[in-house]
């Protein structure tokens, strides 16, 4: 695979293995309260792998979303990026594509709190923090301790098995509607924070930590309940009631953790908030959390939507659900010193206010919230987390000794359930491009891909041979590409943003005067200035479009309001010309 977003990328992709457990589930609950099993697999495969060149210095994961539509995270050793569907920040045409870059995050100013915690203990007076309670789970610390890291070298519980749960608010801004959609975005999500925690070393043996997907829940449709989490609420939801009602399901003592996805936009400006995890061995709140009355506070709740209405970017999203999950694992807001607050390289994942999300800190954790976080796990990682699933047949991947996989579909025409092709098949269309419905090779010069040219792809025929389908040839030069598609331009397979086009290189003016305009640089070193169209007049972006300290309207950038709490600013600082695939 590969793209243009200001450098050009060439990807070596391979299958990855899901963060999924065996017993993962997909559930549709409808506006009747009907619950079904959704087959969410069928089409579609994760991918990871790095960028060629850059092998031992990159990450990728991605994945289509649809057809035509990609969501990928590319780390390099120079920055990341993020592409993915546009529709889902803007009105664009079917099948575009939104790049962006971490380093076109402009650094804010210190801002208020984006996200809060709920530490029970501290906030009810219902006896919770008694003392014979706190002396027992005392003498088990240091027993358990002991335990542990005489141990450390075999630690093999690994995982924390979590319950994600989509309201239909959510479903529908952020899943368009489609429950494949809305349950590979999650997927997706928990993948990409599974990767912060799984590579971050807590002390003691306690690293690879991470999580795997039990169960996914997606409303199709509001619930008749008054209450009820995914009900249309007669006021307002207020951030620690909206917790609570999620928190009021039984079936959260199955789980590690519960966490639900939300689109509420909420007065305070908070994106999300959690029971925080102590690190006593029996104390309600956070992971392996004991019951509490009748609710269960393993549980936290992330919202897509920020006060000023406008969605989350993907890389948004997930720093603030691992931030969350952080809470829910004992760490609380990283304390103002140099250890946990350095001036130098940015602040760390739980840092109180907003990051910029660029800087070499901004994904990881702080030595605080190592050590916290390592206290929690000592005293509560055995009572519910489970060792790593290996392959698997059932997860839609034909891995080693498979020749097939029909995922979560209990009857399949061509596959049977233990993996293997059933009598008289050649192939299964669930895993192979290149097959029909009737288990047979397709003929040659049968479509597999149709063409893509917003992505400067063309359309991939079979040979008739095998069963996968052919990488496809490019597009014809010069066609429109991308999310601005009267500015980008194919050229040999690939979009082309703007000032490439010119052969000038993509910036964006930071004078007011010229925030709003397209700029480019006449080389790397060179100053950016705005671009002189025909006639030499320069020409805005479009209203709505990000500039540096808000939006672009009617060539001005208007600054949003001076109290409006917000976790990052990725969606009011993108590069207008780092638009495109």
């Amino acid at each position: 695979m590969a793209f243009y977003s200001r450098r050009y990328f060439q990807l070596h992709l391979r299958r990855k293995q899901l963060p999924l457990d065996r017993k993962f589930k997909v559930i549709e609950v409808d506006a009747q309260n009907n619950h079904r099993t959704a087959d969410v697999f069928r089409d579609t495969v994760m991918y990871e792998g790095y960028v060629i060149g850059e092998p031992y210095t990159s990450h990728v994961s991605a994945y289509w979303e649809s057809d035509k539509e990609l969501m990928a995270s590319i780390r390099s050793k120079q920055d990341t990026f993020v592409i993915e569907p546009s529709w889902r920040h803007e009105a664009s045409p079917n099948s575009t594509m939104l790049t962006y870059r971490a380093s076109d995050i402009d650094k804010l100013p210190k801002e208020k709190h984006f996200c809060a915690f709920v530490n029970p203990y501290k906030e009810d007076g219902n006896g919770l923090n008694d003392k014979t309670g706190y002396h027992k789970t005392k003498q088990n610390t240091k027993r358990i301790k002991r335990d542990e890291k005489s141990n450390a070298n075999i630690i093999k519980k690994k995982r924390c098995s979590i319950y994600l749960v989509a309201d239909y608010k959510f479903t529908k801004e952020m899943g368009n509607n489609d429950v494949k959609i809305t349950t590979w975005y999650l997927i997706g999500l928990l993948e990409r924070v599974d990767n912060i925690y799984r590579n971050t070393d807590f002390g003691d043996g306690y690293n690879g930590m991470g999580f795997s997907i039990k169960e996914i829940v997606v409303h199709t449709a509001p619930t008749n309940e008054f209450s009820h989490y995914n009900s249309i609420p007669r006021t307002k939801w207020q951030t620690k009631d909206l917790l609570k009602s999620f928190s009021r399901q039984d079936k959260l003592r199955n789980f590690c953790l519960g966490h639900l996805f939300t689109y509420t936009s909420f007065d305070t400006g908070v994106l999300g908030l959690a029971y925080i995890a102590s690190p006593r061995r029996y104390s309600a709140g956070g992971i392996c959390t004991t019951a509490y009355g009748s609710a269960w506070l393993n549980t936290g709740w992330s919202s897509s939507v920020n006060r000023y209405g406008k969605k989350l970017l993907a890389q948004e999203a997930d720093i603030v659900t691992a931030h969350e999950f952080g809470h829910n694992w004992g760490s609380e807001h990283d304390p103002d010193n140099t250890e946990c607050s350095p001036k130098n390289y940015g602040k760390y994942i739980m840092h109180t206010y907003a990051v910029s999300g660029y800087e070499k800190n901004n994904q990881i954790f702080s030595p605080c919230s190592k050590r916290s976080i390592k206290n929690v796990l000592i005293q509560k990682h055995s009572r519910c987390f489970t060792e790593p699933s290996q392959a698997y047949c059932g997860n839609s991947l034909v891995e080693e000794g498979e020749e097939c996989d029909p995922g979560l579909l209990t009857t399949d025409n061509c596959c049977s359930a233990t993996c293997k092709l059933k009598e008289g098949a050649k192939c299964s269309p669930l895993n192979h491009g290149c097959c029909t419905e009737d288990c047979k090779i397709k003929a040659e010069g049968k479509i597999c891909i149709e063409e893509q040219p917003t992505r400067c792809q063309g359309n991939s025929k079979c040979d008739g041979i095998a069963p996968t389908c052919p990488k496809p040839g490019p597009a014809n030069n010069n066609m429109a590409c991308g999310a601005e598609q009267e500015m980008s331009k194919c050229r040999n397979g690939e979009c082309i943003a703007f000032c490439e086009t010119v052969n000038k290189v993509s910036c964006q003016c930071e004078e007011a005067e010229n925030v709003c305009n397209w700029c480019c640089k006449d080389s790397k070193s060179a100053p950016c200035k705005p671009y002189y169209f025909a006639g030499n007049k320069t020409r805005h972006l479009r209203d709505g479009r990000p500039c540096l300290t808000g939006l672009c309207w009617q060539g001005v950038c208007k600054k949003p309001e001076s109290d409006f709490e917000r976790f990052w600013n990725i969606i009011d600082n993108l590069h207008p010309s780092r638009i495109g695939l």
